[in-house]
């Protein structure tokens, strides 16, 4: 107990704080309108900063954030020990990006891209760490499905030819290849009139192509050339994908 008269003062030097505040208020604003969250840390990984998207993507609130301790607040269960040894490298002063699992306040967890990198005053010293996440869970469902897309193709039994706007060959599938004779490096950036019988003048055929280009679905009936100078008459269905 302090003697009567006597008044207990207790305080600590908060200028360091302030200037990695300022230097992340400077850094955030740049970044506020282009939908990625900004989290910054102190040294020992203590949030002191936490913008408006991260409250969206990670559902705490700024005042909810502030002052928690990052590891414990954003890894995924199963990337927390990955996010102290993440930790450890920034306080080196190093940088880190890559894909990290991440979890919600609601403790759901998605993929977010992530990159951490330090924060330094005007003198160079390490006074910070300074994330930029985003949620990359569409992009993965994507790619997703776009692989199973391309394995379909791939494993057609119909044969797949995709071109540019200008009508070259961008792509066949395996089909192409057995049924026409034509290797896929003979194809690419070939017109698909290499596929011709000629035996329709080449003003049917721009005529032919502006149908399938029409941004219509549909089927045409031609007469298509083996790459062996052989026949067949083939149905195409064409569809146009902007």
């Amino acid at each position: 107990m302090l003697p009567n008269g006597f008044i207990y003062v207790s305080c600590r030097d908060i200028s360091e704080r302030k200037e990695i505040q300022k230097e992340i208020e400077f850094q955030s604003d740049l970044l506020y309108n282009v939908g990625q969250s900004v989290i910054a840390t102190d040294l020992q990984g203590n949030v002191i900063y936490w913008n408006h998207e991260a409250e969206k993507i990670y559902g705490w609130t700024y005042e909810e954030a502030m002052g928690q301790n990052i590891v414990n607040l954003t890894p995924a269960q199963q990337t927390k020990g990955q996010a102290i040894e993440i930790m450890k490298e920034l306080s080196k002063g190093n940088t880190w990006s890559g894909e990290f699992f991440v979890k919600r306040k609601d403790g759901t967890s998605f993929q977010a891209l992530v990159t951490d990198a330090p924060i330094t005053d005007t003198d160079g010293k390490l006074i910070g760490i300074i994330g930029i996440s985003s949620d990359i869970t569409e992009r993965k469902h994507a790619q997703e499905e776009l692989l199973k897309l391309s394995r379909a193709v791939e494993q057609s039994p119909s044969s797949i030819i995709i071109t540019d706007t200008e009508g070259d060959i961008e792509y066949i599938n395996p089909k192409v290849t057995e049924i026409t004779g034509y290797r896929f490096a003979e194809l690419i950036g070939e017109n698909p009139r290499i596929f011709s019988s000629g035996e329709k003048p080449k003003s049917e055929y721009k005529e032919l192509w502006a149908t399938i280009t029409s941004g219509k679905n549909g089927v045409v009936n031609v007469i298509i050339k083996r790459k062996t100078v052989s026949f067949f008459r083939s149905g195409i269905n064409f569809t146009d994908h902007k």
